[in-house]
């Protein structure tokens, strides 16, 4: 569904210029969850931004559907990392704003079975100051699923959420990817969240970023708050040279 090759990509700042990555290769496939991994800075919204149209790479290409990717499409969501919502409109409202072109009939059938996919009935007219940090997520990933597209998105869409709200959220899109199967890409800093989360893991290097490490992850998962899944953490810990990884032999199933 989705293709980088070979990406290469430059900032150029005032006095220096900044190599955001470099020789990256990665595709993705319909109906795959991919979590992306790795330090600040070492380009993953870079990438998010190449999938979105909303930037160039310097060198290389980015297809979707085996097109190049030239401009922003209904067909590539975007949910960012805060919900972009107006605070002069309501839910219905701010939702209603992806659906240019639509009319309102089948605009208002969307946006009820998305209030209805991200537990936000009743809140159709709720003013965005009038919700929480969380609802206010879910009404801008309601905004996105309005919009039938078949790649979403997501940069770091929990990051200022506190723990157990994003948990919530964590779980809460699994559903809503196990019901919808849309096929998404999603950046995070947490070693936890991306495990969770995805079906593929995927870990990036400091800058220039490029692809260092992924893991299969389609299978079962071993509970959150199990030995397994603790071991999963440390390993990928070790990966990115946060600490030692276990010297204990992998449990079945585990990493690699």
């Amino acid at each position: 569904m989705l293709e980088f090759r070979n990406i290469e990509h430059n900032f150029q700042g005032t006095s220096t210029t900044v190599h955001a990555l470099k020789k990256l290769d990665l595709t993705v496939r319909p109906g795959e969850f991919i979590t992306l991994l790795g330090p600040s800075g070492c380009g993953k919204t870079t990438l998010l931004n190449m999938a979105a149209g909303f930037l160039k790479p310097d060198d290389g290409e980015v297809l979707f559907q085996g097109e190049p990717v030239t401009a922003p499409g209904r067909e590539r969501a975007v949910v960012f990392q805060r919900p972009a919502l107006m605070p002069w409109l309501n839910v219905e409202e701010n939702i209603r704003l992806a659906l240019e072109g639509v009319d309102r009939e089948t605009g208002q059938q969307r946006i009820t079975a998305a209030l209805e996919t991200v537990g936000l009935r009743g809140f159709d007219h709720a003013m965005p100051h009038e919700l929480s940090g969380g609802m206010q997520q879910k009404a801008a990933i309601a905004r996105a699923l309005v919009m039938d597209s078949d790649l979403l998105l997501m940069d770091e869409p929990f990051s200022s959420l506190d723990e157990q709200t994003r948990l919530r959220l964590n779980r809460e899109l699994i559903g809503i990817w196990e019901r919808e199967r849309k096929t998404i890409l999603f950046i995070t800093h947490s070693i936890q969240e991306a495990l969770l989360l995805g079906t593929r893991v995927i870990l990036m290097s400091v800058r220039p970023g490029r692809i260092i490490k992924e893991w299969d992850l389609s299978g079962e998962k071993p509970a959150l708050d199990s030995i397994p899944f603790m071991t999963m953490v440390q390993h990928i810990r070790g990966k990115m040279g946060l600490c030692c990884p276990p010297k204990k032999t992998q449990p079945q199933g585990g990493l690699s």
